[in-house]
């Protein structure tokens, strides 16, 4: 590959197939062909290669029409895959699949035992099916993530084996044939962990998925769904539906935004289509999804859905922490990474009806001429789930009526000197003068270091200490609506495993620094269940340490040998930031979240208390716009994890 005088360069590698001897796809080879296109008319070059087999679903003949050079085989790909390692740090690799897609039994060390092992559908050198393992696929990706090559791996296929029937035409998977190739080749651990940086404070090795930083992949759909190619577009001709709506996504906002970015954009569209079809995504959600991030600093927004009575929709709910009479402002998503005032296309809006993981929304002022499109965005302007929070000044400190403005403009209560109610943080002025944070203990919160020597700055204090609040939210968030009851459909067991001993939720865990345990969550029930799961840190980070939109786990499938559960390794250590203050001890919560329908929790998340907040939009997807409080069911659990230092 030859690179381009430029600061980056951008390689695409583009697979489709058409000419499957069983069950071709119709769309395929038109799906990269158009990702082709798009890619072509980018103002900077990009290296592409393509290797497509069109003409068997066109023609009725067995094997592909073009040149067997240009054939997807096995060896083609990995030998493309290959020479894309060797582009440099900091260029942009981008691979995208659109064909069939399949999964074993479990067989392996880190198969997914809820999931089974997934494959590629390729082909051979005589045009006959051949399996591209993703533990293979994860290995080439490594090479190029260790070298410091952005990676986008998009697979508009699926791998529902459990809701696949033959007389689907549509549906881009074919069942595992084990006469066609061998499983996942056992590999050592190293060549599935990457030797990259790592999450310190509790880290999850989700399988043959990599670490997140570096790489990022969009999936067509989860293991329960199936990926399908309907009619698009004027045209009406058949499409996947994942490379449609995200080429819809790239021309709208372009390809130097976030991953997440996207992925709203996209989901939103699905969720509009009414397509029972959820994209998934994992990796590094804040890479630039194939140039570098336009923005360094996103707000925190939600998108917004127009259903058909024209109402608004936000995609988010109680389990985000949005109640009635919270108000947004609503903007086009351009304008998602401006924290400014109203802005002329912006309107402003209020919650009406909050369910789970939707909520309804009214305008607070009749603005006909600004109409409010699915694909907008809002940003929270009143949030009363931090009025649970109460925030106590000292008597002592001065400027206290600036002090109590700018608390309210962030929808935290602060109170002088609080007698009769109790209080979440104390603000006071020490010996020196110095501004001090305590928590309900009255004990100094750990890891602010310097961050409060200037005692000056209240606006700068207040965004510490709603950093603060939003993190005693989401450890205390549960569903206090629907309790935890779920229907009989939705039975499950969740634990943690400390050598042989169940630990439950709620109970205190103590661990040695660098001692693993595991997280378990079993299916018992007949539909399929997803999860989340969140650390949050001793350094009051809120990280997703699934590193996906979210992981389903699938029912027992007796059939299949699938066991309807999945293990997650869990391994916590006290933090160099905290050791450097003298502590020699820590604590975690690892939150768990378990709904009955896809959802996410980007909402939630915060970086370290001293890092400056580089968030993406968060968005929440759902099936129907005619949303019923009945099948939003959701739970969250809590394991608290003290961890020693050695």
């Amino acid at each position: 590959m030859n690179h381009q005088e430029t600061i980056s360069s951008h390689y695409a590698i583009l697979i489709g197939i058409n000419a499957y001897p069983e069950k071709p796809i119709p769309s395929g080879v038109r799906d990269v062909q158009n990702v082709k296109k798009y890619l072509k008319e980018l103002p900077y070059h990009v290296d592409i290669e393509i290797f497509t087999a069109s003409g068997s679903s066109e023609s009725g003949v067995s094997s592909p029409i073009e040149l067997p050079t240009f054939w997807p085989t096995h060896e083609h790909v990995t030998s493309a895959l290959k020479r894309a390692a060797s582009a440099e740090a900091g260029d942009f690799v981008y691979v995208h699949f659109s064909g069939h897609g399949t999964r074993a039994e479990p067989c392996g060390v880190f198969s997914n035992e809820s999931t089974g092992d997934l494959a590629l559908v390729v082909l051979d050198g005589t045009g006959s099916i051949q399996y591209l393992w993703g533990e293979d696929l994860s290995h080439l990706i490594k090479i190029m993530i260790d070298k410091g090559i952005l990676v986008t791996l998009v697979l508009d296929c699926c791998f529902s084996a459990t809701v696949y029937r033959a007389d689907e035409p549509d549906v881009r998977f074919l069942p595992y044939n084990p006469a066609i190739n061998a499983g996942p080749a056992q590999k050592p651990r190293e060549l599935l962990q990457s030797t990259g940086e790592t999450y310190r404070d509790v880290s999850m090795l989700p399988n043959w998925m990599l670490n997140p930083n570096g790489y990022a992949i969009l999936c067509a759909s989860g293991p329960d769904e199936v990926a399908i190619g309907p009619r698009f577009g004027k045209d009406k001709e058949k499409h996947g539906a994942l490379t449609y709506y995200l080429l819809e996504s790239l021309k709208e906002v372009g390809p130097a935004k976030r991953h997440k970015d996207i992925y709203d954009n996209l989901s939103v569209k699905f969720r509009k289509s009414g397509l029972q079809q959820h994209p998934v995504r994992y990796g590094n959600k804040r890479q630039g999804f194939f140039d570098h991030v336009q923005s360094d600093v996103a707000a925190l927004t939600v998108p917004i859905i127009q259903k058909r009575d024209k109402g608004l929709q936000l995609q988010a709910g109680h389990a985000h922490g949005i109640n009635d009479g919270d108000q947004f402002i609503l903007c086009p998503w351009g304008s998602a990474d401006l924290r400014s005032e109203m802005q002329e296309s912006s309107v402003m809006a209020r919650v009406t009806h909050a369910r789970a993981f939707t909520s309804d929304l009214e305008r607070l002022e009749d603005q006909i001429s600004v109409p409010v499109k699915t694909g907008w965005v809002g940003r929270a302007t009143s949030s009363s789930c931090l009025r649970k929070f109460p925030i106590q000044l000292d008597s002592s400190l001065s400027q206290r009526d600036e002090w109590l403005t700018a608390f309210n403009e962030r929808s935290i209560d602060a109170h002088i000197e609080m007698v009769e109610q109790s209080f979440s943080f104390h603000i006071l002025t020490n010996g020196n003068n110095d501004i001090e944070i305590l928590d309900q203990s009255n004990q100094r919160i750990p890891y602010l270091l310097t961050a409060l020597q200037d005692g000056s700055d209240i606006k700068r204090i207040c965004e510490m200490v709603e950093h603060l609040v939003r993190y005693e939210f989401v450890k205390s968030l549960s569903n206090n609506i629907l309790g935890q009851s779920f229907p009989e459909s939705f039975r499950f067991d969740v634990y943690m495993l400390k050598g042989q001993e169940v630990i439950r939720h709620g109970t205190l865990v103590e661990l040695e620094d660098g001692t693993e345990v595991r997280l378990v969550v079993q299916n018992n029930g007949t539909k399929s269940l997803y999860l989340s799961v969140y650390a949050l840190g001793p350094c009051w980070e809120i990280e997703n340490v699934i590193h996906g939109s979210y992981e389903v786990i699938p029912p027992k499938l007796p059939q299949l040998k699938f066991r309807g559960a999945t293990k997650k390794k869990i391994k916590t250590t006290v933090p160099e930031e905290l050791r450097d203050e003298g502590y020699r001890q820590c604590q975690d919560v690892i939150k768990v979240f378990i709904t009955s329908r896809p959802a996410t929790f980007d909402l939630l998340e915060l970086p370290k208390l001293n890092e400056k907040a580089k968030r993406s939009p968060a968005s929440e997807e759902d099936r129907t716009e005619d949303d019923d409080d009945l099948f939003e069911h959701w739970v969250a659990l809590n394991f608290s994890i003290r961890t020693f230092a050695k």
